[in-house]
């Protein structure tokens, strides 16, 4: 019998947690939480992201929490997983909300750079003076 490949590199991410689906919603849900996001997650919303072909995108709260828990943008983690012969990386340490500036974690902030990926031309402004945000 033929073990059928994971459909997205999250569900490698779960299955390899050694947690149930339910502790990891519940680590969600407390990660959201410690980081002062909006952020929901049942079971079975957990279930489709991993099965993949996700129809309606996840809202940003969940796609923030999702990077600050398990390490990888939304977009990576509903990707198909790289072969099997290739070891996961893990991902760039990623600082607590808390440790974050109250500026980059602003509503306006969140606002100036969503959508975009681009800095604010203040801080891109500032950056180039020498200017450390």
């Amino acid at each position: 019998m033929v073990e059928q490949q994971p459909a997205t590199l999250l569900a490698v991410l779960v299955a390899n947690s050694e947690r149930t689906q339910e502790e990891i919603v519940d680590e969600f849900l407390r990660c959201a939480r410690e980081h002062q996001e909006k952020a929901t997650l049942t079971v079975r919303t957990l279930q489709r992201w991993m099965k993949g072909g996700v129809q309606t995108a996840p809202r940003p709260a969940q796609r923030r929490v999702a990077r600050i828990y398990w390490g990888y943008p939304m977009t990576t983690l509903l990707s198909p997983p790289p072969p099997p012969a290739t070891p996961i990386r893990p991902p760039a340490f990623i600082p607590p909300r808390a440790a974050l500036t109250a500026r980059t974690m602003s509503p306006t902030h969140r606002e100036e750079t969503s959508g975009s990926g681009h800095k604010p031309r203040a801080i891109r402004h500032a950056s180039l003076l020498g200017m450390r945000y």
